[in-house]
């Protein structure tokens, strides 16, 4: 039996469907569904990686991130509310560096 689901957040319409089918299987399964998107800081293109890996990385552009972030979070909280879904999130910044 499931007791918790982690989905990854994202603009994508791949992300907005595997979001659905989360929705489905938390219902199911009465699961606590939880809500995790990674902030890539280096996608602000190369002068933002580059400043990134020197450690001042721009905080307006990287504010700007986070923000976006807590709004695709704020509106997954409020769906999961309305489909009587128990949820928690998180924000966690971090650079693309590869594996």
């Amino acid at each position: 039996m499931l007791r918790s689901i982690l989905v990854a957040m994202g603009d994508q319409p791949e992300d907005a469907a595997a979001l659905e089918y989360a929705y489905v299987i938390a219902r199911a399964y009465e699961a606590i569904l939880f809500g995790h998107l990674v902030i890539d800081i280096s996608g602000a293109g190369d002068k933002g990686l580059a400043l990134l890996k020197e450690g001042d990385f721009h905080v307006d552009a990287r504010q700007m991130l986070e923000d976006r972030g807590h709004e695709l979070l704020d509106r997954f909280e409020q769906q999961c509310r309305q489909k009587d879904i128990v949820s928690e999130t998180e924000v966690v910044a971090g650079g693309g560096f590869g594996c």
